[in-house]
């Protein structure tokens, strides 16, 4: 259960970053520029998509849906 404690604590600091009205969503971030806070958080939720559909197959493929 260590890992889904791990997505929840990171879901949890993205979700705290986006609410944080001192942060602009489209200004670089510091340590990375030409990358935004918007763009990696669309990342961040295109990568937990691809890896959310990949467990529903594994579900569906196992007869577990």
């Amino acid at each position: 259960m260590k890992t889904v404690s791990s997505i929840k604590y990171d879901l949890e600091r993205v979700k705290g970053i986006i609410e944080d009205g001192s942060i602009e969503l489209l200004s670089e971030i510091p340590h990375a520029p030409g990358y935004t806070y918007l763009r990696e958080i669309i990342l961040i939720a295109d990568h937990n998509a691809y890896h959310l559909g990949g467990l529903i197959s594994l579900r569906r493929i196992l007869g577990i849906w």
